[in-house]
């Protein structure tokens, strides 16, 4: 006995592990389960493709139709019902499809009669009962939309949920049925039996959308609008995107407002217009937590506002009153991360949100997190503070984008220093391929010092380029970029070459992805410009890249000028070669640049 109750659960765990291999293979299996998750159009196209596989499967095509009359396509529906049939006349899900169509939509007597035929052949068969009740539904609806009497759709809906109620008892894990059931109880008003039907499918898929807005709109319709709000926040979890959540949200808002007190829409007022006496003598008695719409932003609570104007006496008597630090707007955003806006460095309302457990993991609607928000918006102090609250330095934003990045962009050397104290990843990659070093290179000249930093930290000059890592005339050139970027130059050189490594260096990395031949004369006329700053560890550098020491111009070798001294009779030859070696560089780049099209930024 012992053995066997040890042995149950990994024969379990087998057996299921056997269904979802065989679903994972079978489309067939698979558009059945995506039926009964409501995901009919998935369910479309896993069934059509069985019966692609299987065409004469009179059970598939039942299933198809199935799937094509839940997603309103009835047509459709109609079609596979009767290639069903034409494989086995006797199959009582089709022969309960085409009943129902009948009876709804063409010859009610007819359908009628066939879907109880379908029912007598096979009682035990849940769908049939499905069926049937739906055609009542179907009925009922149609007087509710035409907006009827009660009395011409009621014993519609009763009917409908008889006969779905006969389903569940044969099949409880019908999710279908649950749905169509709770709907027709919505429809007469039942809403306490439509959210127990709600709860009892969420019960069985608990990422079912449907089922929570309908249970959100039940509550909302028995008063019950702040529950209502709670359930859509939970379904926009689920789906952040889904339409008909966020137009419900949007009209649970405005029956909520609508119930505030006086003295809540007083201090929302008052937060506004950032009068802080008003607001102040309204908190003791207003709703705290209380959400309106402004400025097309949905969800805004008076200490967001509070924390966006920066008033921080405001924030500190709504927290002290039970304001939650950690509602989101519409957007996503936190009073923690608006205190990140650029221009609002409100350090002090910062520390006073975390003395109240403000979340520093939060993220926004672009999966930022405030650490991130404060980074991208040059926040010195509240990005220092966050980290020492323990907020994570490498978390990725929703495309993947980090801390430093934001710091880079923002083009704050005293900034990306903090963060690389704590740690920041420098080669760290966002899904489009872009490195720390890919901001600070792309920048320009002001970025010269992070990019030094960056190298000087471990930063892979391989991670600047995008789209050409496999590059082979690319990957020749990467010792000599590298060596640049870690040379010691001269403060002189430094100055003088800064400009021409900056713009050099991105463009001359395109050009070597799909012209093999330009970087050489590139490198050729980067050695003629750099031979006048007489920096010999600079001149070799770029000659052992592969650039020609004999090169020409005005019949002057680079070699010959960076050993000739400059002197009064022939500074103006060394600036006119300085110039035309510049403006040649800058033509050879163009040329390469317009060649290249795939530059990915």
């Amino acid at each position: 006995m012992l053995v066997k109750t040890n042995l149950l659960p990994v024969v379990l765990l087998f057996a299921v592990q056997a269904v979802f291999s065989q679903e994972k293979s079978d489309p067939a299996e698979q558009g059945k389960r995506l039926i009964n998750e409501r995901k009919f159009n998935a369910a479309i196209s896993s069934l059509t493709k069985a019966a692609e596989t299987a065409k004469k499967n009179d059970d598939v095509y039942a299933h198809l139709a199935k799937a094509y009359l839940l997603a309103g396509k009835s047509t459709s529906a109609v079609e596979a019902a009767a290639n069903a049939l034409k494989y086995n006349g006797k199959n009582v899900m089709a022969l309960s499809i085409t009943g129902y169509h009948d009876a709804a939509h063409g010859d009610e007597k007819k359908g009628l009669a066939q879907l109880d035929k379908a029912i007598a052949m096979n009682s035990g068969f849940c769908d049939t009962y499905f069926f049937k009740a739906s055609y009542y539904k179907t009925k009922g609806d149609y007087f509710f939309n035409q907006g009827r009497e009660a009395k011409s759709y009621e014993d519609y809906f009763k009917n409908a949920i008889e006969w779905f109620s006969k389903d569940l008892k044969c099949d409880s894990f019908n999710t279908n049925a649950l749905f169509a059931r709770g709907m027709c109880w919505y429809r007469l008003k039942k809403y306490p039996e439509t959210i127990a039907d709600m709860k009892s499918l969420i019960a069985i898929d608990a990422s079912n959308i449907d089922a929570y807005i309908l249970m959100a709109k039940a509550h909302d319709e028995n008063n019950e609008t702040a529950v209502a709000i709670e359930i859509i926040k939970k379904a926009l979890t689920i789906a952040p995107a889904d339409n008909t959540a966020l137009a419900n949200q949007a009209v649970f808002l405005k029956h909520q407002q609508a119930g505030y007190s006086e003295a809540t829409k007083t201090l929302w007022k008052a937060v506004l217009e950032n009068d802080t006496i008003s607001a102040l003598g309204h908190i003791a008695q207003a709703d705290v937590n209380a959400l309106f719409d402004h400025n097309g932003i949905r969800n805004n609570t008076a200490l967001q506002k509070a924390t966006e104007l920066g008033n921080y006496d405001v924030v500190k008597t709504l927290l002290a009153a039970g304001a939650d630090p950690n509602l989101k707007n519409g957007k996503g955003i936190t009073p923690l991360s608006s205190t990140t806006a650029p221009g609002r460095d409100n350090v002090k309302i910062a520390e006073l949100l975390l003395q109240y457990k403000a979340d520093i993991h939060v993220v926004d609607a672009d999966g930022r997190t405030p650490l991130i928000s404060a980074c991208f918006n040059n926040s010195y102090d509240v990005a220092s503070l966050l980290l020492k609250a323990g907020a994570d330095v490498n978390r990725k934003d929703g495309v993947k984008r980090t801390a430093i990045m934001g710091a880079i962009k923002s083009g704050s050397p005293k900034l990306i220093k903090l963060l690389l104290a704590a740690d920041a990843d420098v080669n760290a990659v966002s899904q489009y391929g872009e490195s720390p070093l890919f901001f600070a290179l792309d920048a320009g000249i002001e970025y010269l010092e992070v990019t030094y930093l960056l190298v000087k930290n471990g930063a892979k000059i391989t991670n600047y380029i995008i789209g050409y890592a496999n590059s082979k005339a690319f990957t020749e050139q990467l010792p000599f970029v590298e060596m640049l970027n870690k040379a010691e130059l001269s403060a002189a050189t430094r100055k003088l070459f800064d400009p021409m490594l900056t713009s050099n260096v991105a463009a001359l990395k395109r050009a070597l992805a799909e012209n093999p031949g330009t970087p050489k004369v590139i490198l050729n006329y980067m050695l003629m410009a750099s031979a006048p700053l007489k920096d010999k560890a600079l001149f070799e550098i770029i000659a052992k890249a592969g650039a020609e020491r004999h090169f020409k111009m005005k019949g002057v070798t680079a070699q010959a000028l960076a050993s000739v001294p400059v002197t009064d009779e022939n500074k103006d030859l060394v600036a006119q070669i300085w110039e035309d070696a510049n403006k040649a560089k800058s033509t050879s780049k163009t040329v390469a640049s317009n060649t290249t099209k795939k530059i990915i930024r």
